[in-house]
């Protein structure tokens, strides 16, 4: 009887580790099931002699995508509220989830995201390029824009954007001087403001 699969993880993927994130929990039951199918094809070749083998692995593979259906199905529900409810999503915390959010044809959606502290960066440096003035405003007031899209974003169009820029406790010295000769005032002002504070604590 063949016995190379012995060795799979067969009864613990019915049980889902408590302390994974959904991400990873969805991603370890797809890792399981294209093992399992892999074996299930070895299995197959000599069907006669492996038929206890091939039943269980079988009955772990529904098991499996039935596991990962449910999880799908908790995504799209998420995604789904989420979109019907945009201003929830600034408290959102799961990177996969404002991903998708990033990419939503919703103009309100995207700022949500970005205005949410728990934007990862390589998010954030996406939607710094958006074409809305507000998803741009919104990276522009997020205290966790990495001061090198901030730079590239006070060069924005956009006068709000800028103002806020001058604004976000991230930019650097250099580019607060530069706003500081901005020919809008309520970029100025703001910008000469943060430039003494700067240095008051220095």
């Amino acid at each position: 009887m063949f016995t190379a699969l012995k060795c799979l993880p067969l009864k613990e993927s019915k049980n889902m580790n408590k302390f994974e994130t959904p991400q990873e929990q969805l991603k370890n039951t797809a890792e399981e099931t294209e093992k399992l199918k892999q074996g299930l094809e070895l299995l197959l070749n000599n069907p006669e002699e492996n038929k206890e083998e091939i039943l269980t692995l079988t009955n772990e593979l529904k098991a499996l995508s039935r596991i990962l259906e449910k999880e799908v199905e908790k995504i799209e529900e998420t995604l789904s509220f989420l979109r019907e409810n945009p201003e929830e999503i600034e408290t959102e915390t799961r990177f996969f989830i404002l991903k998708a959010l990033s990419k939503d044809e919703n103009e309100y959606v995207r700022t949500n995201v970005a205005k949410n502290p728990n934007t990862s960066p390589e998010i954030l440096e996406k939607l710094s390029q958006d074409d809305d003035n507000w998803v741009r405003e919104s990276v522009a007031l997020n205290p966790n824009t990495p001061p090198e899209i901030l730079e590239e974003l006070s060069q924005d169009k956009n006068d709000s954007t800028r103002a806020y820029i001058a604004l976000n406790p991230n930019t650097p010295l250099h580019v607060l001087k530069k706003l500081s000769q901005d020919n809008a005032l309520n970029i100025r002002i703001p910008a000469l403001n943060r430039i003494k504070n700067m240095k008051r604590a220095i």
